[in-house]
């Protein structure tokens, strides 16, 4: 009787099991695995190399030693500088420019644009730095090269590495404020010309060229320029605009009077008075 009573209980145990829906299934529920996303990021390393080799890794200078004839451990005093004499890299800035005007047509795409300034331009549309230059710079490529109204040209590029695009010339002699858009208080420090042009919208968020309504500018920040530096900016972009504001103070002094400037020629950062009048150029997003 005893083991009657127990199988019994056994099997009514197993019936309400199986009635209960909150109890899972035994089936075992097929899952579909979500796919890795991972990111590739290629760092070149900075080390010298002989303009025309290829750029290598930082993790490739394991094998780099001081007798390497084209990657250089040991710079050479001759060539390994900051490019400034052209004797390490082949510039568009002081050599041959593009002179076609390309890229205007508002409705176009980004390809597009880049197309048509290689087909009206050639090779002078196009900056490899792998090819061009002597340490970690990127491939700069032509978006548009137009005339602006009072016939003087400006020419937009974008930087492979990063995807953005840089600017001509847009203003000469603006102060920090009316660069950055940023509005102060009134300060014994910065003084009224900062003051009073400081009014929340910058140089760069006002500018819109008509052949590239698809992009968002802004002044580009000190990080912005020592990336763009180490891409080579210097050697695509006109050099004669010489000094320029970045977007980023400096903590030079406790007072916020000063901040930092990117110059064309040299590469060269330097913290200056905001009140100072110097030149803008304005990094953008591509929307299109």
């Amino acid at each position: 009787m005893r083991f009657q009573y127990v199988t019994s209980q056994l099997i009514l145990a197993l019936l309400l099991v199986g009635c209960n829906e909150d109890v899972p299934s035994r089936k075992a529920i097929k899952q579909t695995p979500q796919p890795v996303v991972t990111e590739t990021v290629t760092v070149y390393s900075g080390i010298h190399r002989e303009i025309g080799s290829k750029p290598i890794t930082y993790k490739s200078e394991i094998g780099v030693n001081s007798e390497s004839p084209k990657i250089r451990a040991i710079p050479d005093i001759r060539f390994d500088d900051e490019g400034g004499d052209e004797r390490n890299v082949t510039t568009r800035t002081f050599k041959v420019r593009p002179d076609k005007l390309c890229g205007a047509d508002a409705k176009a795409t980004l390809n597009a644009k880049i197309a048509d300034c290689l087909s009206q331009n050639g090779d002078k549309s196009v900056w490899d730095g792998t090819i061009n230059a002597g340490s970690a710079e990127s491939e700069w490529v032509l978006v548009t090269l137009s005339e602006k109204e009072n016939g003087e040209s400006f020419e937009i590029w974008q930087d492979k590495r990063t995807g953005m695009l840089w600017s001509g010339l847009v203003a000469v002699d603006g102060n920090w404020c009316a660069a950055s858009g940023s509005q102060l208080q009134s300060s014994d420090h910065v003084g009224e010309p900062c003051e009073i042009t400081g009014k929340g919208q910058s140089l760069c968020t006002k500018y819109a060229p008509t052949q590239l309504p698809g992009v968002s500018w802004r002044l580009p920040t000190r990080h912005d320029f020592l990336q763009a530096d180490i891409d080579g900016v210097r050697f695509v972009l006109d050099g004669d605009s010489n000094t320029l504001w970045t977007a980023t103070t400096s903590t030079d002094v406790k007072a916020r009077d000063k901040a930092w400037t990117y110059n064309m020629q040299n590469g060269t950062l330097v913290a200056e008075l905001m009140n100072t009048t110097r030149n803008v150029r304005c990094i953008g997003t591509p929307n299109f």
